[in-house]
């Protein structure tokens, strides 16, 4: 993935909603969110969303637990037990999150007649530190 014209920083590009949850990265660790409105009051809730739970998955592989409020608020069923059990793996490993992250190009598609929704996104980790 390329990389973009701003430099990520730890808050969103756009102005967060009043009431907009906040995130805790560790202070070595930052994500820029890119995301465009569209105009349509629906796709643009659920493009905001989708920008929060890639924020909430991001805090909570920071924290070494996808038992975090923001996990179980943004994620569900099988994606909920699926980011559960990979941050625990992350964190078994020792590993951890650090660098720039940067999340862009989101698109929302329209599925089985408009009744059930997807979105797709962008993730460039280009300028994260590599890890031995």
């Amino acid at each position: 993935m390329g990389g973009g014209k701003e430099s990520p920083s730890s808050s969103a590009s756009v102005v967060p909603e009043e009431g907009a949850p906040t995130f805790g990265f560790p202070s070595d660790a930052k994500a820029a969110i890119e995301n465009e409105q569209t105009g349509d009051v629906t796709k643009d809730a659920i493009l905001r969303d989708v920008a929060y739970s890639a924020q909430a998955r991001l805090e909570a592989f920071g924290k070494g637990s996808g038992q975090t409020a923001k996990v179980n608020r943004y994620f569900a069923a099988s994606a909920l037990i699926y980011w559960t059990d990979r941050i625990a793996t992350v964190k078994e490993n020792g590993l951890a999150i650090s660098g720039d992250y940067r999340y862009f190009g989101f698109e929302v598609t329209d599925v089985t007649n408009g009744k059930t929704e997807a979105v797709r996104y962008c993730e460039d980790e280009n300028k994260r530190p590599a890890h031995g």
